[in-house]
């Protein structure tokens, strides 16, 4: 399994710093390294009131995303 991952600051709106995640994943079988999976999170979007915190919240939406919709098509696939 490969995971890149990474945020990048957005604009700033008053007081609220934005800030985006993009992630890569990839699952590879062991033996001949032939691609099972593979999925990306584009932009998912974090704000607060500053860099840091606002890459926090989307680093957790991203996760949140990853257990609702993309975990159950990566073990289908992975089990199939």
């Amino acid at each position: 399994m490969d995971v890149n991952s990474n945020s990048e600051k957005g604009s700033v709106s008053g007081s609220i710093y934005i800030t985006y995640v993009t992630a890569v994943i990839r699952v590879s079988t062991a033996t001949d390294n032939k691609e099972i999976y593979a999925t990306t999170l584009d932009r998912i979007k974090g704000f607060s009131l500053d860099y840091e915190r606002s890459s926090q919240e989307a680093y957790n939406k991203s996760l949140e995303t990853l257990e609702k919709d993309k975990l159950p098509e990566l073990l289908n696939a992975i089990l199939q």
